[in-house]
């Protein structure tokens, strides 16, 4: 008896040491969690820590580094996730100064002062003499113009840490959006005279010369800041902007360049560039931009998103597909995959599939601004325009500096002929991002329909002076000179277009009408044939080829093409 009692001891003793409690399944998580964290290897991180909460899901602390992780990965969707770990942290843990700062920081970002402001009153509540809660709620303030107070504020912190040169830079804002440029300069020379090579200060000195119309002093102060800091990506990115800005395209691919040089292994800056192509109309360039990242890092989801993205963009829908189906082969329930599957779907006209599909992407991430916008797409593609508006506000709420769904928007608003609601929402797409095309030719479009063409001609023609070789402004400027009485200006628009987008049908069709109009009608079939011989395999050239057949009266022509 005695020996089976001490057996069944011997087991428990045993059996404990193989069992661990959770609190040592947590502090062995979240111990792997840091070490990966200092490698920069931040999705093994990320699995880490998702483990602690899983074990224990108010532990604020490992929200709070979650939080960290997503912000460090960067992007749009991991900064929503980082913003929803800050929010939780902040429930869990009011005391933890560092998460209520950032999340005051996010809500700045999403143009939410009073909330800012809110989270830098908590930080300053226990800690008066907080430099950054001091900072944040002067930003905030100075968001809500409340400049004065917002001065006073960052004065405050300035005296708490003078050598602060955030707090130089957010003075310098300041006293430029209260138009006092002056002011603003002597502000960055003391911070200049604090730390002379600091190239944030310089740059911001380059932007003073820029805004103040002296673009040749902001280019040497640019070029000065890549002097004495030639390994700050951002650097090179702010030269290329200033060049893009003064229209010296080679220039700024030059930039572009000379960063991707400076970085032969590194994805990311390709990316920049492939951005910069693309936002240029480029999609060639930018293509080759994408699948050299690709190449060079076959495992940045990173580059591989943007590859598929642009393959979508330009209408390669077999080349997404493809990679879309071979994310989803190595795991169906990839939530990319399944995004992307859902666009594939709706590009394909497959809108029922694409929304179910769409829909378990909300389920995982609900938060996903892109899967709401194409969510969006989807319920528009079926004509229930109420729950459309409700995706691309939710999409629009999610990630206010996102175009694409406020472009959708004011698409949306000017196809059901609210021309104001368009030109409104296009105008606030526009100021979230000035380079945004496509809501400048919503924008355009817009005034065209409400019957102002010269806002509309002022529009194309700006479009024209980012983008020269940008056809449907050439097409829209086209007919706005049919519509002054300017025919020979009106064809000098309309081949412009064709000459960038030889099968655009619809310049050569306004080529034609005129024509007709013009009582040469023989000039218009000839002008059409020639480029139906130059695209024969475009449908719709034949097509129009065989209007004029039949408006010229002869119908077994008309019915050839």
């Amino acid at each position: 008896m005695l020996a089976r009692l001490l057996l069944a001891g011997l087991l428990l003793v045993t059996v404990g040491c193989f069992q661990t409690s959770p609190e040592a399944k947590k502090a062995k998580h979240r111990e792997r969690g840091v070490a990966y964290f200092e490698k920069a290897k931040y999705a093994e991180a990320l699995i880490e820590y998702k483990n602690v909460i899983q074990i224990d899901p108010k532990d604020g602390d490992a929200h709070y580094r979650l939080a960290l992780i997503y912000i460090k990965m960067g992007g749009l969707t991991n900064l929503q996730q980082a913003f929803a770990e800050l929010g939780k942290t902040v429930e869990l843990d009011a005391k933890n100064s560092d998460a209520q700062l950032k999340l005051g920081e996010m809500y700045l970002l999403a143009k939410e002062p009073g909330k800012a402001r809110e989270r830098a009153d908590i930080v300053l509540a226990s800690a008066p003499t907080s430099s950054e809660g001091l900072v944040l709620r002067g930003q905030s303030l100075i968001n809500e113009q409340e400049f004065d107070q917002g001065i006073t504020e960052l004065k405050r912190a300035l005296e708490l840490d003078p050598k602060n040169t955030r707090v130089y830079l957010d003075l310098a804002r300041t006293y430029m959006q209260m138009k006092q440029p002056v002011q603003a300069e002597n502000t960055l020379k003391d911070a200049m005279g604090l730390s002379p090579n600091a190239p944030e200060i310089i740059v911001a000195l380059g932007d003073l010369r820029l805004f103040t119309g002296r673009p040749s002093e902001a280019e040497a102060y640019y070029l000065r800041a890549i002097e004495v800091a030639p390994e700050e990506d951002g650097l090179y990115v702010k030269l290329a902007g200033y060049y893009q800005l003064i229209r010296k395209w080679d220039q700024a691919e030059a930039a572009y360049r000379q960063l991707v040089d400076r970085k032969p292994k590194d994805e990311k800056p390709l990316l920049v560039l492939g951005d910069y192509h693309a936002s240029i109309g480029q999609a060639e360039k930018a293509l080759a931009s994408y699948k050299k990242a690709v190449e060079i890092s076959p495992t940045s989801t990173a580059a591989r998103d943007k590859l598929i993205d642009h393959y979508l963009n330009t209408g390669s829908v077999d080349d997404a597909e493809t990679l879309t189906t071979r994310l989803l082969e190595k795991n169906k329930k990839d939530v990319a995959g399944r995004y992307f599957q859902g666009r594939v779907l709706l590009v394909r006209g497959k809108t029922e599939e694409a929304t179910t599909i769409l829909q378990t992407v909300l389920k995982d991430e609900p938060r996903s601004a892109q899967a709401h916008h194409y969510m969006g797409v989807a319920y528009g593609q079926q004509g229930d325009w109420s729950q459309a508006k409700r995706e691309f506000a939710e999409a629009i709420k999610l990630a206010p500096t996102m175009v694409e769904p406020r472009n959708a928007m004011a698409a949306l608003h000017l196809s059901r002929g609210d021309v104001d609601l368009a030109i409104e929402e296009s105008q606030n797409a526009l100021k979230t991002n000035a380079r945004n095309l496509k809501g400048a030719l919503i924008l355009g479009d817009a005034y065209l329909k409400k019957g102002d063409l010269q806002r509309a001609r002022l529009t194309f023609e700006a479009i024209l002076k980012a983008v020269p070789k940008e056809p449907y402004s050439h097409n829209r400027l086209g007919i706005l000179a049919r519509m002054d009485n300017h025919p020979d200006a009106a064809l000098r628009e309309f081949e412009a277009a064709l000459a960038v987008a030889p099968e655009f049908v619809e310049p050569l069709s306004q080529i034609a009408s005129l024509k007709l109009a013009q009582g040469k009608p023989a000039e218009a079939r000839a002008r059409v044939k020639q480029q139906a011989d130059a695209h024969p395999d475009n449908p719709l050239l034949h097509n129009l080829m065989g209007t004029l057949w039949m408006l010229g009266n002869d119908p077994g022509q008309a019915e050839a093409e």
